[in-house]
């Protein structure tokens, strides 16, 4: 399974890497370079976007790389303090928790103050779902912020 890598690169990251490996680099990533063979800045280059091989590639020619954010499975040893996953070898399993999709399909929130849990259970029925429950300070129940697909009712 290849991954998808959003990079970083320090801002000299050019400065460790023996000449024979820029070599490879620039016949590899060309855009990473300006048109007289220099190295361009992190500053210039932005976030990367690489496959799991290129970023293999990479730092494997000992180009410091930061991930930012990534899909699939990504060879465990270039993610420090990962898992190995003993099923799949060569790959680590790491937790990310992204929003699901359900709260990208709520169009309608309402917010209860000072709820009762039979007030709530009737938002439910009525087919409003949790959100967040916001702990009391000076009151005995929470309040809570509900939302729902408005078009669904």
């Amino acid at each position: 399974m290849s991954a998808i890598v959003a990079a970083e690169l320090p801002f000299e990251w050019h400065k460790s890497i023996p000449e024979d490996a820029k070599d490879s680099l620039r016949q590899k990533f060309p855009t990473w370079f300006k048109d007289d063979g220099e190295p361009k800045g992190s500053w210039e280059l932005g976030n990367l976007i690489l496959e799991s091989g290129e970023l293999e590639f990479a730092t494997d020619r000992g180009v410091p790389v930061t991930l930012k954010r990534f899909k699939g499975a990504i060879p465990a040893k270039l993610i420090e303090g990962a898992v190995p996953d003993e099923t799949r070898p060569g790959v680590a399993t790491v937790h990310v928790h992204l929003p699901n999709n359900v709260l990208h399909s709520f169009n309608e929130v309402h917010f209860e103050e000072d709820a009762c849990t039979d007030a709530i259970q009737e938002l439910l029925d009525e087919g409003w779902r949790i959100i967040c429950v916001c702990p009391p300070l000076n009151s005995r129940r929470p309040d809570y912020i509900l939302g729902r697909n408005g078009a669904a009712q």
